[in-house]
């Protein structure tokens, strides 16, 4: 149940994304990754749930926000979403940009463009490695996986569905991809 402006959004980045305008966005550096950085807007939502939904797979995972204070839960309805899927982010904390610490390795995972034009101005030194969309990863493939916050509880259900299926194509992605042949899943 998108909203209007969510539909208008995503065939403007479909219409985007078959001329090309995020390729790079799905290329993985040269660097063999070893542990996945997710990124949003607050660190309540996306970026919450695909850290602790990476961790669940054996993946090392962090996540930040690029406009949020440090030491803020994640969200309610949020965590009743992950909850219903057995991941708990009761424990979780927001981490600002400008906490996080970036390490030799790491593969800042956005699920907006405007986050890694963000990181990329602010911070270049966070993407040794390369910044991905998520969302190029999912069933539909788009560049935006669409923030639910505000928004009523089906939008928690599908973007929690977006982000797992996402995160389990992203992780094929890497184990097949040469530069991590080499890694053990732990590593990556």
């Amino acid at each position: 149940m998108l909203l209007k402006r969510d539909k208008l959004r995503i065939q403007i980045e479909k219409i985007l994304r078959v001329l090309g305008a995020y390729k790079s966005y799905k290329d993985i550096g040269a660097t063999p990754v070893k542990r996945l950085v997710f990124i949003c807007s607050g660190n309540i939502c996306r970026s919450a749930y695909g850290e602790a939904y990476a961790k669940t797979k054996g993946i090392e995972a962090v996540s930040f926000g690029v406009h949020c204070p440090d030491g803020d839960p994640a969200n309610e309805r949020m965590m009743k979403t992950s909850a219903k899927q057995h991941i708990l982010l009761d424990n979780h904390r927001t981490m600002s940009m400008t906490s996080h610490e970036a390490r030799p390795g790491d593969l800042i995972v956005a699920v907006d463009k405007k986050h890694v034009d963000i990181i990329r101005k602010e911070q270049p030194s966070s993407v040794d490695n390369s910044a991905i969309l998520l969302g190029l990863f999912a069933k539909d493939s788009r560049a935006t996986i669409i923030d639910p916050y505000g928004r009523p509880e089906v939008f928690f259900d599908d973007t929690v569905d977006d982000i797992k299926y996402a995160v389990d194509e992203l992780v094929r992605h890497l184990q097949t991809h040469p530069i991590t042949d080499h890694m053990q899943r732990s590593e990556i």
